[in-house]
């Protein structure tokens, strides 16, 4: 089966290289389209044998990722961001995948590097390899989803979406500038409710990115959200991402406006319910027990989250800070110890961080205060 690689740039010169070079050990193409570089992006794929196409920006990831799809010729789709690799690992993976006449698409792991340690990354789980049908096309300004469900797709086809021992790395956490980021994802969400209001999915995002550029209207727009959950659960539960990063939200804020449609008791309740694996969450509900002085509980929760990295079953259906369930884990897990009267099981956490530069002084200063 022919594989094209198609991936959407603009102003990548720095990033471009590794992104085509890491797929032309499996691709038979790659496509990439331009939407306006005035820099070296376009003579860098070029050299490294990309056909080059063009498309107008038109402020929808959605219509740029349909219109480089298009242009493909292979069968099968792998799409990559520019600030995305393939990990040579997965080459023969790829390969195995698309040989399966009774695929549809893939699930593929994506690891979000957090810094530039190679293994402070957590995996996300992301549909990027797919058929080439005219069924499987995109809609959203940003963050862009199957304009009909994959699952629906699935029952017409009778073909399956199935998971892979695919695996990409993803640089776009690490660097550049993140304001930036946030500010050009703010302005397309807000387009996106004007195209399509409502959508559970871009009230949470769109809050939650207001939050984050300190903009007092993402309050309202998560009590909208939060209300979604209340009345219509359902309609919550088949974005559970977004559910997931909306309860982690109501669990980080110390108060709650009056009147708001969930408790903080609801979304501890919603949380051990429906995401009994999901890191962020736990890591929140262990910051509350503390709080209040449960540090048996927050200690439970804490040896969860631990064990949740270590073994990588934690939920992939979001991406997270990692050093919540490594050192930040095992650092208030010590104190945690300490507050019970466990001594012996703190000093435990607080020598496991001795060798960890980011941890060592506040190691140190713990088992200074227990005598060691």
């Amino acid at each position: 089966m022919k594989l094209s690689a198609t991936i959407i740039a603009r102003n990548e010169e720095s990033a471009i290289a590794r992104a085509i070079e890491s797929v032309l050990p499996v691709v038979d193409e790659v496509v990439v389209v331009d939407t306006g570089s005035d820099d070296a992006t376009i003579d860098i794929a070029k050299s490294l044998g990309a056909r080059v196409e063009h498309f107008a920006w038109c402020d929808d990831f959605s219509a740029a990722y349909n219109y480089c799809i298009e242009q493909a010729q292979g069968e099968w789709i792998l799409q990559i961001d520019a600030d995305e690799e393939l990990l040579p690992a997965s080459v023969d993976a790829v390969r195995k995948s698309i040989a399966d006449p009774a695929a549809l698409a893939y699930m593929v792991l994506r690891r979000d590097l957090y810094g530039p340690e190679s293994d402070s990354y957590t995996k996300m789980l992301h549909v990027r390899l797919f058929r080439n049908r005219p069924d499987l096309r995109f809609v959203g300004r940003i963050h862009h989803k199957f304009i009909t469900p994959i699952e629906s797709i699935e029952k017409e086809s009778g073909l399956r979406l199935r998971d892979s021992d695919v695996e990409l790395l993803h640089h776009g956490y690490a660097g550049g500038d993140q304001l930036a980021k946030l500010t050009r994802a703010a302005r397309l969400m807000e387009l996106e409710l004007e195209d399509r209001p409502g959508q559970f999915y871009y009230l949470v995002e769109l809050g939650r990115t207001y939050l984050k550029l300190r903009d007092e209207r993402g309050v309202a727009l998560v009590a909208e959200a939060a209300r979604v959950v209340r009345d219509n659960p359902q309609e919550a539960l088949a974005n559970r991402s977004l559910l997931a990063t909306l309860l982690e939200q109501l669990l980080a804020a110390k108060t709650l406006p009056v009147g708001f449609p969930l408790s903080h008791d609801d979304a501890a309740r919603l949380t051990l319910e429906h995401f009994p694996n999901a890191v962020p969450l736990l890591w929140q509900l262990a910051l509350r027990a503390y709080q209040s002085g449960d540090f048996a509980r927050s200690a439970e929760l804490l040896e969860r989250v631990i064990e949740l990295g270590k073994s990588e079953r934690y939920d992939k259906g979001y991406s997270f800070q990692p050093d919540i369930m490594r050192g930040d884990a095992v650092l208030n897990l010590g104190v945690c110890y300490a507050s019970l009267g466990r001594v012996g099981r703190a000093r435990e956490c607080f020598r496991q961080l001795l060798s960890v530069e980011k941890y060592k002084s506040r190691a140190e200063q713990n088992l200074k205060l227990l005598g060691k």
